[in-house]
């Protein structure tokens, strides 16, 4: 069971990270937010890296879970399949909008080969969304004409940039209206 501290802290970096960004962040804004001593977040991570890596994983993670659960599910097309992993990626976003940010503005940390769990978690995703891309090539869903590997980085790419465009006011939309928006601009993409 994790420690509630450790979430907290999670919470509290979740925060500065979205407000400062990761390189202006101190530890000690972290800590003032999470009511705890500075010294106390060293107990629970090496530095700020550490915290961000936590943060990435756990996001990159959760994308991973939903893909994994849409490939079992036979009786589903890579359509349906695709605007369920939408769906997720909405939810991921409504529950947490500072995250959101920080894996946006921070592209380059998550997309690196620094951290072996967390590149080995992001590389699985986007294998797992190529190979739904190629399954809908295949059942003449999508366009036969393109690379599953480039879609695929067009996509994760277009999400996050799509958020960036949403930002300052993205939860003024429901869910449903970011899903269906979301949804069609990838569809479109790819038929």
């Amino acid at each position: 069971m994790i420690d509630n501290k450790y979430d907290i802290i999670l919470d509290a970096a979740s925060q500065v990270f979205a407000c400062e960004g990761f390189h202006k962040a101190k530890i000690s804004k972290i800590a003032e937010i999470a009511g705890i001593g500075a010294g106390t977040i060293y107990l629970y991570f090496k530095n700020k890296e550490a915290i961000l890596e936590e943060i990435f994983l756990r996001s990159w993670s959760r994308i991973e879970s939903k893909l994994l659960e849409m490939k079992k599910i036979k009786n589903m097309t890579p359509l349906q399949k695709i605007a369920e992993i939408t769906g997720e990626i909405i939810e991921l976003i409504y529950s947490n909008v500072s995250v959101a940010k920080i894996l946006l503005y921070e592209y380059s940390f998550w997309n690196s080969n620094k951290k072996e769990k967390l590149s080995k978690t992001v590389e699985n995703s986007q294998k797992l969304i190529e190979e739904l891309i190629t399954d809908g090539i295949k059942a003449n869903i999508f366009r036969k004409d393109m690379n599953p590997k480039d879609a695929t980085m067009f996509i994760i790419g277009g999400v996050w940039f799509w958020i960036a465009s949403k930002s300052d006011d993205l939860l003024s939309y429901s869910k449903e209206e970011l899903t269906d928006t979301l949804f069609n601009y990838i569809i479109y993409g790819l038929k």
